[in-house]
């Protein structure tokens, strides 16, 4: 039986593969909000399967990450909120 971290391991590299064939796929995302947009994607195809419990997990992290960069003024961020 595979341990916990090991496991953790797997489902990190798989994410990483899903992402790059996405990428590879479909073109690229906006620069600022990449993450989120491929945590998404993960989330979609996650329930698909019946993976609920990590499909929230990831749609939490992009909603955050999404947050985050609308806060931060960048020049790669157009639509951030500069005060």
């Amino acid at each position: 039986m595979a341990s916990a971290t090991s496991c953790s391991h797997a489902s990190n590299a798989a994410r990483r593969r899903t992402a790059l064939s996405f990428s590879a796929e479909e073109g690229c995302s906006d620069f600022a909000t990449n993450r989120a947009f491929v945590w998404t994607i993960e989330a979609a195809r996650l329930l698909a399967g019946g993976g609920d419990a990590e499909a929230l997990r990831l749609l939490k992290m992009a909603v955050k990450e999404i947050g985050q960069v609308q806060r931060k003024p960048t020049a790669h961020n157009p639509r951030s909120k500069q005060e």
